[in-house]
């Protein structure tokens, strides 16, 4: 009787094709989430950058009509005002941005509206309505969402704050190396420019860095949130008399939103910013005025 092979069975081939298609499938699915996990990504990247866009073209547009035609720009920064709520109908995510960006043509037609005889008494009308228009905003409509803020004991703050007013006080010598043939105040007593130009720091930090940036950094990357209170902080400038204040205010922003991208504290801005301001003050009236 002749000798028979026992059949040998086909499972191990089949689960090793099958264990094959697994790795596969899983492999595919693997890939699709990471292909749309960096679509997302790229939209979202997208839209931060129109987002960006759309703040900076409204509102440096609004800027640079003020500088060449006052009365052309009043009109430039009622259009910008509703561009700037058309984005938060268009962009739920970024209404907060659009409604803190809004304020600062609101404020530009306020000045345009009371004329002021005097560079230093346009100047106050514009500051003050900022920081009014800002802290009402701030307190009174946003009340409910509170700021994200670097939490400091007194020791860090003893520590922190003269830091702050050294790097405050080199920004000045830099300023009055800049500015100091363009002074436009000297129409004035020194001590009251000095007690203005802290509510000056006081309503920029409030509006640049307090709700722009800080407002920016919750629907894009914080980076991109820090350009955007520099480029604005800079158009700012754009009215005065020379092309060394946007230079110089470039400067200045990159520094004041560099520290508040750092520390999320405004106190820390906002003694950077007086301490350069009362410095500056202080070198015309050492160098300038004796």
């Amino acid at each position: 009787m002749a000798e028979t092979t026992p059949p040998t069975s086909a499972m191990p081939d089949s689960l090793a094709d099958l264990a094959i298609v697994k790795k596969i499938r899983a492999l595919l699915k693997k890939l699709k989430r990471s292909g749309q996990k960096t679509s997302r990504k790229f939209m979202r990247l997208i839209g931060d950058f129109w987002v960006f866009a759309y703040i900076v073209i409204a509102l440096v547009g609004t800027q640079i009509a003020l500088f060449e035609k006052p009365i052309v720009g009043a009109y430039i920064n009622a259009a910008a005002f509703v561009v700037l709520l058309l984005l938060a109908l268009w962009r739920p995510a970024a209404r907060q941005l659009a409604v803190s960006a809004a304020i600062l043509p609101v404020v530009n037609m306020v000045s345009l509206t009371l004329p002021q005889t005097t560079v230093y008494n346009q100047t106050m009308v514009f500051y003050d309505a900022l920081l009014l228009i800002a802290l009402i905003y701030r307190f009174v409509f946003t009340l409910d969402q509170p700021l994200e803020s670097t939490r400091m004991s007194l020791k860090g703050y003893a520590v922190a704050l003269p830091i702050m007013v050294v790097i405050g006080e080199v920004l000045a010598v830099i300023g009055f190396g800049m500015l100091r043939h363009h002074y436009t105040f000297d129409h004035n007593s020194l001590p009251l420019v000095a007690a203005s130009a802290v509510v000056f720091a006081f309503a920029e930090e409030a509006f640049f860095r307090g709700l722009i940036q800080q407002r920016a950094a919750l629907v894009m990357k914080p980076v991109l949130a820090a350009l955007l209170s520099v480029v604005l902080y800079t158009a700012v400038s754009f009215g005065h008399i020379t092309y060394l204040a946007p230079l110089f205010a470039l400067i200045s922003g990159i520094v004041l939103s560099f520290t508040y991208y750092k520390k999320q504290n405004l106190v820390l801005t906002a003694t950077i910013n007086a301490a350069m301001k009362l410095g500056y003050i202080g070198l015309m009236a050492g160098f300038i005025f004796r």
